[in-house]
């Protein structure tokens, strides 16, 4: 396993098992890169921590096609308005971020501010805001939330 091995798999996260057989230095050095690896993790993630909430949900809007605000997750949704919101789009086939408003309590304040739209779920396509669940509906058995979806890349092909 070499040097580059090693830092590969620390930066992954991965924990591993290694002899190191000859020297000293290589024992040395394991430490140093581990520390040093470990080190440059925390500053990325410390450099997402200081991004304002409105500066996340700007990132989050403009880095995917169709974005779901929601309380719970696709799979475990908290709420009937989201799981409803969640089947509506998987008839549609969409592709789709989601983010749990429960987990991140500034958020799910701020984007009440940011949207000027007061409840959850709430659907955003191509960076702006569609609705909620009455209007993510409405517009599936219109026909018509398929083809925003799709204007965006957020179909599934």
């Amino acid at each position: 396993m070499t040097a580059l091995e090693i830092k590969c798999l620390i930066a992954l996260g991965k924990t591993f098992d290694y002899n190191f057989q000859n020297t000293a230095k290589q024992a040395y050095f394991c430490k140093t890169s581990c520390f040093l690896m470990i080190k440059l993790r925390l500053v990325i993630l410390e450099s997402g921590a200081h991004m304002n909430v409105n500066e996340r949900i700007k990132d989050q809007l403009e880095n995917n096609p169709v974005v779901l605000y929601m309380k719970g997750t696709p799979d475990f949704p908290q709420c009937g308005f989201s799981g409803q919101t969640v089947q509506v789009l998987n008839a549609c086939g969409a592709k789709f971020m989601h983010v749990n408003i429960f987990e991140d309590p500034e958020l799910r304040e701020a984007l009440k501010v940011y949207s000027n739209w007061p409840t959850y779920p709430q659907l955003y396509v191509g960076g702006e805001l569609v609705g909620g669940c009455d209007i993510v509906t409405d517009l599936y058995q219109k026909g018509e939330l398929k083809t925003m979806l799709s204007a965006v890349g957020g179909v599934e092909v």
